[in-house]
Order: C-alpha cells, then structure tokens, then sequence
C-alpha cells in the first residue's frame, strides 16, 4: 500500500541491458516518478547483497539459495550472416559445414569454439574457425551484417536486421542451444512494495518480447 518510492539498484548483463533493459526501465521510471533507477550493466558476476543490488538478472540456474528467481525469458540463439558473405560462400546446408566457414565468437560463452546447435531432438557440437571474437554479442552483431562471417546470437538483438535484410538466418531449423533468464532478488526484498512491482513489470515487458517473437 502507499506510494512507492525510494531506490532500485539493477544489475544487468551489458549487451542483453543495452538490447532490452536500458528501453524499458525509463518506462517503469516514468509510471512511477517517486522511484529512482540505478542501473549497473555488467558482464561479471555481481554479489547481490555486497553490493547493494535490489535485483540483478542473470541467465543459467540458480546457485545461491538465499535468493529468490523469477523466469525472464527463453534466449533463443540464430545463426545468421549477411547477404554479402552469403554471396561470396556458399551457405552452409548442415551445421558440420560451418567447420568451413568464417565464424563470429562471443567469447563469454561456456565453450565460445564449440558451438552447440540443436534441431528438435537432434543435436550438434560443432568446432568452429573465429576470425572475430568480442566479449559483447552486439559486437558479434554488427560485424555480421559488415559481412565478416556468420554469427550465433540471441534472435532478439537481430530481430531489425534480419526484417530489413541486412542479415539473414542460415539453417532456419537449427537454434543454438537454451538459455533462460530470471530476476534474481534477496529474498528480503520480497516485502517491498517498489520491489514486486518492478518484478510484475518486468515479467510483462518480457512476456511482450516473447510473443512479439512467436
């Protein structure tokens, strides 16, 4: 009950809360003028507690059960390239063909030189050549669509460049493999109000992300 107001301290991957994050909170900022945003983006892992943070999300499972976990969304990884290197190769028709190709690495993946792609049931692990790599999959991004080589990555951060064909996806039926997303809170924060209420937004502009993608 009452207004809420006061701080929220976010952590956020940097590439994911350049995407996605950094356009929504202005926008539970402006729904709630009393509340203060502090967003902190971040690639390495954050202590929560130690660091002040009200809630950080973050993909993979959940270790530390002294926090709460709330489903974000499911990463869906594409692999796509740009007409202009598709013209000067030839498209891979299976995933073992991209042993021959020029490959664009986010380097903070678990295995960034192994790819592994799957096809329903069917899975792959597939070796591949980097002739770029970069610790922000944005970067992979855009030097897909300069035409450098073929990239893995989240389907929502090329989402306007494949609509306007400055790339295209390659092995349509092959996805990289899962990768959910939650919010990760201490469990203290559950009785706050500005707290739920950045949670509830939070799982309604993701679940608008996820059906803009269906």
């Amino acid at each position: 009950t009452g207004t809420p107001r006061g701080r929220l301290r976010i952590a956020a991957p940097m590439s994911f809360g350049l995407a996605t994050v950094a356009h929504m909170l202005p926008r539970f900022a402006a729904r709630y003028p009393d509340i203060r945003i502090d967003l902190v983006m971040n690639d390495q892992f954050v202590d929560l507690v130690d660091g002040g943070f009200d809630l950080a999300i973050r993909g993979g499972a959940l270790a530390d059960s002294s926090l709460r976990a709330r489903k974000l969304l499911d990463i869906r990884r594409i692999l796509c390239a740009a007409p202009d290197y598709l013209s000067r190769h030839t498209p891979p028709a299976t995933p073992k063909d991209l042993v021959h190709h020029a490959c664009l690495v986010y380097s903070g993946a678990q295995s960034p030189d192994i790819w592994h792609v799957h096809n329903g049931a069917d899975q792959a692990a597939i070796p591949v050549r980097s002739v770029f790599r970069a610790n922000s999959s944005l970067a992979v991004r855009e030097a897909a669509r300069s035409g450098l080589g073929i990239a893995l990555v989240p389907d929502l951060y090329v989402r306007d460049a494949l609509s306007s064909g400055d790339l295209v996806r390659i092995l349509p039926d092959w996805d990289g493999a899962p990768h959910a997303l939650f919010a990760l809170y201490p469990a203290h924060r559950e009785q706050s109000l500005k707290h739920r209420l950045l949670i509830d937004f939070l799982v309604e502009e993701f679940a608008g992300l996820t059906s803009a993608r269906a």
